[in-house]
């Protein structure tokens, strides 16, 4: 399964839009529990009354299931939608079509599970690498990729430390070395399988690594994002009253970085977690992050299934030229409601 085959689930709705359509027996639809996400993302939870048409246009009439509350939506404003055997099923919490099954509470798990530690480290290319890569596909004979931009080596710092606390919270469990899968893999060495089989961790923004922006590009309307799957020049945070901050990479977001937990849009039960800033000392600031949630330091936001934060780094440090973050503050946060 390939990153457009993820993808065009997003236009999922066309399909069922169709389909709901030419529906001619509106008894299937009528008493079954939906989950429903609009064109303006909003999130609707209810039971299906009835599958009408109105002129020209065609509405679902729903009960939501939180207030009792009959609602009126238009099709053409549907943009993902889901039916369910049961509610307790559409009480679940999803994010684009997929089941939410851990956040920072949870954490490290899923990362240490039942079977041991499961954790691909995915980050981006530096322009050495990148050189080797272009060759070795020109002696192939093969197409690759033109690149711009790199990964520069200052993303990496605190990276140790969290593979280290990582191995330390393994081996706590009764776990043996052989109960452990964890390595890196360059954006453009990851396979499919391995997008598949593994917990991925990609380090660096979407600017700089492949996959950070494959996946940012599947959860493009995240609440705490980048200006683009691809850009390092923002950061947003919109808030549900549609207040959007905008942190910049020359003036208010100099230091900001995201760090958030997802389901794996190759594989569900899988997670991917994102540790990016809009600079390198953002990035280190986000995994720094990540190391003191194992032992839930400056975590107080335990209970509240949090996905994402926003962080800025602190005591920046110059060494030999290179920023390096000493520390870090959680600025904002998105939860699942």
């Amino acid at each position: 399964m390939g990153i457009s085959d993820v993808i065009s689930t997003l236009s999922a709705g066309k399909e069922i839009y169709m389909r709901l359509k030419e529906l001619k027996d509106r008894r299937k639809l009528k008493n079954k529990y939906i989950k429903i996400r609009t064109m303006k993302d909003e999130l609707i939870n209810g039971v299906i009354l009835d599958y009408m048409r109105v002129g020209e246009k065609h509405y679902l009439k729903v009960r939501t299931i939180e207030e009792e509350k009959e609602l009126m939506i238009s099709i053409d404003n549907i943009y993902y939608f889901e039916i369910m055997s049961s509610r307790q099923q559409v009480e679940e919490q999803y994010i684009y079509g997929l089941q939410v099954r851990y956040t920072f509470d949870n954490f490290p798990t899923p990362f240490i599970g039942e079977e041991g530690l499961d954790v691909v480290f995915v980050y981006g290319t530096s322009s050495i690498d990148y050189d080797d890569y272009r060759t070795y596909m020109q002696s192939r004979g093969e197409k690759y990729e033109v690149r711009t931009a790199f990964q520069r080596m200052g993303d990496f710092d605190p990276l140790l430390t969290l593979v280290a606390k990582f191995g330390y919270y393994t081996a706590m469990e009764g776990f043996s070395s052989a109960d452990m899968v964890c390595y890196g893999r360059l954006d453009f060495a990851l396979t499919e399988e391995e997008r598949r089989k593994h917990n991925l961790i990609c380090v660096g923004s979407g600017y700089t690594n492949y996959v950070t922006r494959e996946m940012l590009n599947y959860y493009y309307k995240l609440p705490i994002r980048f200006e683009t799957p691809s850009s390092h020049q923002a950061i947003l945070s919109v808030r549900e009253d549609g207040e959007i901050k905008v942190y910049d990479r020359t003036l208010t977001g100099k230091h900001a970085g995201i760090a958030a937990i997802l389901p794996n849009p190759y594989n569900p039960v899988k997670v991917v977690l994102i540790a990016a800033g809009l600079r390198s000392t953002g990035t280190q600031a986000a995994i720094l992050a990540l190391c003191d949630i194992f032992e839930k330091k400056k975590w107080n936001l335990r209970g509240r299934n949090i996905y994402e934060i926003l962080v800025e780094g602190k005591r920046i440090e110059n060494i030999m030229g290179k920023e390096v973050v000493r520390d870090y503050e959680i600025i904002d946060y998105a939860e699942l409601r």
